[in-house]
This record gives C-alpha cells, structure tokens and sequence, in this order.
C-alpha cells in the first residue's frame, strides 16, 4: 500500500474522530505553511497544502 493510500485511512479515521480536514492550495493564498491544526470556530481543523506529494500530507496529519 502507497502513501496514498495510507494518507486517505488516516484522514478518513480523523473525520470520524471530529476533524475536518481541508486541501487546499495555500501557498497560492499567500499562506507560508504546508500546514497544520488550528481549532476554528469551536472545530477541530486540520489545513493541508494541495500540492504536496502524498508521504508530506501523510506526515502532516
């Protein structure tokens, strides 16, 4: 199994712990992170840049 695949169990078993995890392509945004958890309006958020390969998104989260 690739880290692909591994990353999509991982956030799969996030969600239904109560996290959102968002993808998105923040560097474009101006955002200088690859990303990370911040709580968000009484969320448990999880931002990931888009871009990255799937072992850093993997890593992140």
């Amino acid at each position: 199994m690739g880290f692909e695949a591994y990353y999509q169990e991982l956030r799969e078993a996030a969600e239904k712990l109560g996290f959102e995890i968002r993808e998105d392509n923040l560097l474009k945004l101006g955002v200088k992170t690859e990303g990370g958890f911040c709580w968000y309006r009484g969320q448990n958020l999880v931002l990931i840049e888009r871009a990255l390969p799937a072992k850093r998104r993997f890593e992140l989260l």
